[in-house]
């Protein structure tokens, strides 16, 4: 029986060889995207009927619980990606997003709860669309939810069932992915499968004796006795019951976009079994059918990277999660998408009070230059427009008008070659705060800067971070602000009364004169030869500029001798709440690296006994390895580097706090928690000895 199971592994990992990702037909986009099919940078390519439209599916939550970081992370990139491909390359996005609001948490939490499931699967979902729109993430373009799909699902699987490639047993139906391999060697099944994970039991299905064989996954389950007590069932050839997760997908995406569907995107944890699950339930659907000849489903495969805590993935499972209500409590939302803007979408993401600060760094640098824009704007709206000289508004280009142009063309080129490089918004950024730093100097050192051209900046700078970055415009507005004028903007927020319109430009003419008095002051106090008056007449001009002006709610910015120092207006309540937070961070930044130091000196083995939903601790020290045929075959044909799979070690638990067996997944996360662990523990220690 062994050697019949190892030449059945062996041919499959034949047939993994013969499979490859075959470029669809169509019009090439100048997009590169990082395609999982073929794990590499391939072109994006439209159907050449698509007009411009590139069809995008999104698995979308299971609505049991509210939504956590983890879950943030994945739609906000998505909903980044999908801004930049309408704003910077033109391409319209037709996005779907499938809700799960039927599956085995949900009916188990609603009975917990003495709720029905459907209603817990509604008052979640609405408490997820409350978190998208906190964060700002736009709504797809339709809702796909597994209860209203029933239909399109039961015919899905009969096709199936036709095929050849799925069996009914004891009321529930599963897919035979032995006979779906034999037929088809050169699935693209295999494409998304780590050779790890070669015919390995689906782990999100729990043992079943009904089926032929443990590696075949469910595509409709028979309703539990419990399950028809509540009435979670639906009725079918096969009996009363429901669909399975894979299942769903791929009804959903066939009953909305037909047989061809361009982007697949969805969290990197679901790319086995899941993804790899739909591939074979549509393959299998498809077959006979040349369409797979000519094109592969889906086309591309994009997956979002993890978000990780404490240098764990964020999962419920591990109790380390943080719910978006959670953190917009402590941030502001604007933050998590910088945090997201800063990192590429497939890479994993490390949330931290330092990577906090970093965002907000970030936004608050580019505040900084919003608000200086306003400023120059403001001083040049000072002057009688019906008696200033065309000259003056549209003077001849200097040197470093023209230099300043010359970088903003250069940037734009940068940022659009970055952002086609597989949505590289990290690099896109860079680009774009050069362009700042760029005009933060010309604004300094130019007497009379060109209001035109600085205006032509900031409104790219707007653009690119509302309409392709997906920013609310709002975000770069501080207080009262003639900046915000454009259409992107509530125009009655840029407008003054009429009534206060004389008295603020009373204050800004008196404003100019106190800054004007206090730079010739501090020029005489640099001509000083005696230092003790320089020097007091230096600390009263500082004092004046840092605790005078800023409590009343003026920024002062010394520049050269060559150009007059500038002033902005600047939100009293908004400067105290940041300065009093960025001490606060500082504070628990401080505290956090303590902590990790401290947690960093505790052996591994040790770690987890003091955890009270841990039990049943590995008292050996166990090193021995083992591989099989299977991967010894992989290595052999380089079809992906040879992994030892390593026993139990000292401190392991194997049960949870209750003393039940704790899961392969729950256990491969402790083990990742422990390989930390080692590392960070040797490291103290190399420390210590030096």
């Amino acid at each position: 029986i062994y050697c019949m199971w190892t030449c059945r592994q062996v041919r499959y990992i034949w047939a993994r060889g013969l499979s490859q990702w075959r470029p669809p037909e169509g019009k090439a986009l100048p997009i590169m995207v990082s395609n999982s099919l073929s794990s590499s940078k391939v072109p994006l390519v439209l159907p050449s009927s698509a007009n411009n439209l590139l069809t995008w599916y999104t698995c979308g939550p299971t609505v049991y619980e509210v939504s956590h970081l983890g879950h943030a992370r994945n739609y906000i990139t998505n909903d980044i990606i999908h801004s930049i491909l309408r704003h910077f390359f033109s391409i319209d996005v037709f996005h779907v997003m499938g809700m799960t609001d039927v599956d085995d948490k949900i009916i188990d939490r609603a009975r917990l709860k003495n709720m029905h499931f459907r209603d817990l699967a509604l008052q979640m979902e609405q408490e997820f669309w409350k978190d998208m729109e906190l964060l700002g993430v736009k709504k797809p373009t339709a809702v796909t939810r597994v209860s209203e799909h029933i239909e399109e699902i039961l015919k899905f699987v009969q096709k199936i069932i036709d095929n050849g490639f799925a069996y009914e047993s004891n009321g529930s139906v599963y897919f035979d992915t032995h006979t779906f391999l034999d037929k088809m060697p050169q699935s693209q099944y295999s494409l998304l499968l780590p050779s790890s994970k070669l015919m390995e039991p689906d782990q999100s299905e729990s043992k079943d004796s009904s089926k032929r064989n443990q590696q075949h996954f469910v595509l409709w389950k028979k309703a539990k006795p419990w399950e028809l007590e509540d009435g979670a069932f639906w009725e079918s050839p096969w009996g009363k019951g429901r669909p399975g997760w894979h299942i769903e997908c791929s009804a959903m995406c066939f009953a909305t976009f037909g047989e061809r569907l361009v982007v697949h995107s969805g969290g990197i944890d679901l790319k086995f079994p899941h993804h790899c699950n739909e591939i074979a339930q549509c393959e299998a659907h498809l077959h006979g059918n040349n369409i797979l000849e000519k094109d592969n489903w889906p086309s591309y495969f994009l997956h979002m990277g993890h978000l990780h805590i404490s240098g764990m993935k964020m999962s419920k499972s591990l109790k380390n999660f943080v719910t978006i209500k959670e953190f917009v409590e402590q941030y502001p939302p604007h933050l998590l998408r910088w945090m997201c803007l800063l990192h590429k979408y497939n890479a994993t993401l490390q949330y931290s009070e330092e990577r906090m600060m970093d965002a907000s760094s970030v936004h608050d640098k580019l505040l900084e230059f919003f608000v200086r824009v306003e400023d120059e704007l403001r001083t040049t709206k000072k002057e009688d427009d019906s008696k200033t000289s065309v000259l003056d508004v549209f003077p001849k280009w200097k040197t470093t008008d023209q230099s300043l142009y010359d970088t903003y063309l250069q940037v734009h080129k940068t940022v659009n070659e970055s952002l086609a490089d597989d949505f590289d918004t990290p690099q896109a950024l860079s680009s774009l705060f050069s362009l700042v730093s760029s005009c933060f100097k010309y604004l300094n050192t130019t007497q009379t800067p060109s209001k035109p051209l600085v205006q032509l900046i900031r409104n790219y700078l707007l653009d690119s971070l509302t309409l392709g970055f997906g920013f609310s415009p709002s975000e770069f507005k501080r207080g009262r602000s003639s900046l915000f004028e454009g259409d992107l903007f509530l125009k009655e927020d840029a407008k003054m009364k009429s009534g206060q319109e004389g008295s603020n430009k009373k204050t800004e003419q008196v404003v100019d004169v106190l800054v004007k008095f206090r730079r010739t002051v501090r020029d005489v106090a640099l001509t000083i030869k005696d230092q003790k008056s320089s020097d007091e007449l230096l600390r009263a001009s500082d004092d004046l500029r840092s605790e005078c002006f800023e409590k009343l709610g003026v920024r002062i910015t010394d520049l050269n001798e060559e150009s007059l120092d500038k002033w902005v207006e600047i939100d009293i309540e908004q400067h105290r709440r940041n300065e009093i937070l960025k001490q606060h961070r500082t504070q628990e930044f401080a505290q956090r690296k303590k902590e990790v130091e401290a947690k960093s000196l505790i052996p591994p083995e040790k770690m987890f006994l003091s955890n009270e939903n841990m039990s049943d601790f590995d008292e050996h020290v166990r090193t021995l390895s083992h591989f099989t045929l299977s991967t010894l075959l992989y290595s052999r044909f380089k079809f992906e580097n040879l992994t030892l799979v390593s026993s139990s070690v000292q401190g392991i638990p194997r049960r949870d706090g209750k003393g039940e067996l704790l899961s392969k997944s729950a256990l491969k996360k402790i083990r990742k928690l422990y390989e930390k662990q080692v590392r960070l523990n040797n490291q103290s220690r190399s420390q210590i000895d030096r």
